[in-house]
């Protein structure tokens, strides 16, 4: 009973409906700094200007553990398939609930997403998003929204890319859904690394910073990636590693937010 009141408790107060919703390893890995390096199927959630970079089809997906030994209660997955500038988004992160509340709880997040390039150097994207959220109190309510994306290229190292989530405002069962601005740059030392800098900023909460960096070794077989993410109570540190062979790419991220135990992200994607 007390682990079910724990989940409740997580639930209800350490984020809002559809927070931190995203969890693909790449990205937490380098602490969501991610906006002007957001590249192929796994940019979806984080700037979908980037479908347009690379011309083969991709498919992502990735397992989410939160909040240490709650993983197998209250986790997170998610889906992205890209084909040409075209991609499709699912992700999903809930728990099964019991006692007095007992039934699924569940928060979902589909999106039809297309990237498009306005000339050689600059991108635009696109999400229509449908909002999901099920709770044993409430029932299932669902929402649209959008969201939009572009990226610029200053130079061959240098990039800056800006995200808005819910531009549209949309709520679901009354309650405001995130929304933020993303805006940041990126410079890409050749194949080796690639260093990021975002700006977070949103209308419920203080304005963050993001810093990951990338480093590739033996000719892009091995990936090691590190991020920290700072705002006024909120700081977080990561780490991932990624293996790539022979278009598949295996890559791990792991967690530590204050005041919490580790998370941690799994994924696979296939390119082709």
């Amino acid at each position: 009973m007390k682990k079910i009141i724990f989940i409740l408790i997580m639930v209800s107060f350490l984020e809002a409906s559809h927070e931190n919703m995203g969890g693909t390893p790449v990205a937490q890995a380098l602490s969501l700094s991610y906006v002007a390096m957001a590249h192929g199927a796994g940019a979806i959630p984080f700037n979908p200007a980037g479908l347009s970079l690379g011309d083969k089809m991709e498919a992502l997906t990735y397992y989410r553990i939160l909040y240490g030994g709650l993983g197998e209660r209250f986790a997170s997955y998610g889906l992205y398939v890209k084909y040409g500038n075209i991609g499709i988004g699912i992700e999903e992160k809930g728990a099964m609930l019991e006692g007095d509340y007992e039934g699924k709880y569940d928060e979902g997040l589909y999106s039809l997403s297309g990237g498009y390039p306005l000339s050689s150097n600059l991108l635009a994207g696109l999400n229509l998003n449908l909002y999901k959220f099920q709770d044993p109190r409430f029932g299932t309510s669902y929402s649209f929204g959008a969201d939009v994306g572009i990226l610029a290229n200053i130079t061959k190292v240098f990039r800056v890319g800006a995200f808005y989530r819910n531009i549209t405002l949309s709520r679901i069962r009354g309650d405001k859904l995130p929304s933020y601005l993303d805006a940041g740059i990126s410079m890409h030392s050749g194949d080796f690394s690639s260093t990021s800098l975002t700006f977070h900023m949103s209308p419920d909460y203080g304005p963050g910073v993001a810093l990951g960096e990338q480093i590739s070794l033996f000719k892009g077989l091995l990936i090691l990636r590190g991020g920290i993410y700072s705002e006024e109570d909120l700081k977080k540190f990561s780490f991932g590693i990624g293996i790539h062979k022979a278009g598949f790419h295996f890559d791990y991220a792991v967690i530590s937010t204050e005041g919490l135990p580790l998370s941690h992200s799994f994924g696979i994607l296939y390119r082709r």
